[in-house]
């Protein structure tokens, strides 16, 4: 959940890897980068219609998870690492609208967190999934909650992953690990959390600074651009900045800079995991702080893992899914 000049520039410059990710054992074959699905679709929402891809079984014993991906104006290659899960459960992925091959209709009325959690019920209509599991990661996150606080009938469970669900959690999160940068980085990056005027070009040298150590920890994958390949370079920019502000920086600017929907994890019946990695912006400790507001809640930390857990420890990232989901099946 990072403020971006341009998001094409930015993923063009973190792939730094071969076209192939690394197998999970050496005997065992690579994934693919843009791992096909089984079944692709354009589902209509309020606003356009929006692109969304299915791997695995819908009617399998085990039931599905649907993924929502962070950004605001990111894509569903985020989440690719889910894909092998569909072993044993459908993983439905999909382009949030203005974002990805979901149509971009660039109508700033369509830019609610509400109406993008509308886009999960018409996900359910059009695969008719009467019960099924929810991940939301970062800004992805927050679309999640503020659908699973409706308290929908046939949630079985939600997984909300280095979600910032306040402004003020956000901002504080991000400054107690200003300490790993340049005393001249960290001064920027206080200024700019302050609210006060910084040089543009030093404020986004500071924020690449930040995002090197606490976005992505392994290797950077290539997924991103090879994905939004033929889409236009700014896709997706315009809802980031609605959402979270026109420089890139440190906290919230935009809409979400009066963000507070902690108070709404209350209302969520289904069981709740939430997840952060050792180093992620969206720190262990702050995702601590919301436990006492759910009424069944979990914590994991995934160690060695920056805010992009499931490119950093894909394994470790699988097996905490798998457990959690696995133990609400019902």
């Amino acid at each position: 959940m990072t403020h971006q000049h341009n998001r094409r520039t930015i993923l063009a410059g973190l792939a730094a890897t071969p076209l192939l990710w690394p197998a999970a054992a050496a005997a065992a074959p690579p994934e693919l980068l843009i791992p096909p699905a089984d079944r692709e679709l354009r589902v209509p929402v309020r606003g356009g219609t929006i692109f969304v891809r299915v791997n695995g079984n819908l009617r399998a014993a085990k039931k599905p998870l649907v993924l929502v991906h962070g950004g605001p104006g990111g894509a569903c290659w985020q989440l690719f690492p889910a894909v092998p899960l569909a072993t044993d459960r459908a993983i439905i992925l999909y382009d949030q609208l203005d974002s990805g091959h979901s149509d971009a209709p660039g109508n700033s009325a369509n830019w609610t967190i509400e109406r993008f959690a509308s886009e999960i019920d018409a996900i359910r209509a059009a695969l008719d999934l009467q019960e099924f599991h929810l991940h939301g990661h970062s800004w992805g996150g927050i679309v999640a909650t503020r659908y699973a606080a409706r308290q929908p009938q046939g949630l079985r469970s939600l997984i909300v992953q280095g979600s910032p669900l306040s402004a003020r959690m956000f901002a504080d999160s991000q400054r107690s690990l200003l300490g790993a940068l340049t005393p001249e980085e960290r001064a920027i990056a206080e200024r700019n959390l302050d609210g006060k005027p910084v040089d543009p070009e030093q404020l986004g040298a500071a924020a690449r600074a930040f995002r090197a150590k606490f976005l992505f920890r392994g290797p950077k994958p290539k997924a991103g651009p090879a994905y939004m390949d033929g889409t236009p370079l700014d896709r997706g920019d315009a809802v980031a900045a609605w959402f979270t502000g026109e420089t890139d920086g440190f906290g919230f600017g935009g809409t979400l800079a009066t963000l507070d929907d902690r108070d709404l994890l209350r209302q969520i019946a289904a069981p709740t995991l939430l997840m952060a990695g050792q180093y992620d912006f969206v720190t262990p400790a702050a995702m601590r702080t919301l436990l006492p507001r759910l009424r069944t809640g979990s914590l994991i930390e995934i160690p060695e893992a920056g805010h992009m857990i499931q490119f950093d420890r894909p394994d470790d990232w699988r097996r905490a899914i798998t457990t959690f989901v696995g133990a609400h099946d019902g």
